[in-house]
């Protein structure tokens, strides 16, 4: 059966990065100030959080292509935020850390976006927690 294309504000894709672009409006001068792109700062993020990750949890997490991660994290080193350390049992796996430089830069920007956060949050109220969990369970079941 030959249903019609619905209409593209009626579209969970467009609605879902129309209300993605929304969020970032907010983040957005924070992440210009600092010379970051939202892809940057979720890599940074997501090592400051877990210790020592391996390249391809990184990418998955922050849902970068591998070769694009690869080109990003350059820059992060070029920047002396992050560094790279083969395994000492697995060569082929590389693993990821905030360097010292990094880990005060991390620690600068995340308070700055605290207060972004704190914001965002009284705008949304308590629909924010039930719209994160609603997108984690959707995401779980799309996933299975």
């Amino acid at each position: 059966m030959n249903s019609p294309i619905r209409k593209l504000e009626d579209s969970l894709p467009i609605q879902l990065l129309a209300t993605y672009e929304q969020v970032m409006k907010s983040f957005r001068p924070t992440l210009q100030k600092y010379d970051l792109t939202d892809q940057k700062w979720r890599i940074l993020r997501f090592i400051a959080q877990n210790e020592r990750p391996e390249f391809h949890a990184v990418a998955k997490a922050c849902l970068l292509k591998r070769a694009s991660l690869s080109r990003i994290l350059v820059s992060l080193e070029n920047s002396g935020w992050v560094s790279r350390d083969s395994d000492a049992r697995d060569k082929r796996q590389v693993h990821l850390h905030l360097t010292p430089k990094g880990a005060e830069f991390h620690s600068s920007v995340a308070q700055e976006f605290s207060s972004v956060l704190d914001a965002l949050d009284e705008k949304l109220g308590a629909e924010a927690g039930s719209l994160l969990s609603i997108l984690q369970a959707t995401q779980k079941r799309l996933e299975s």
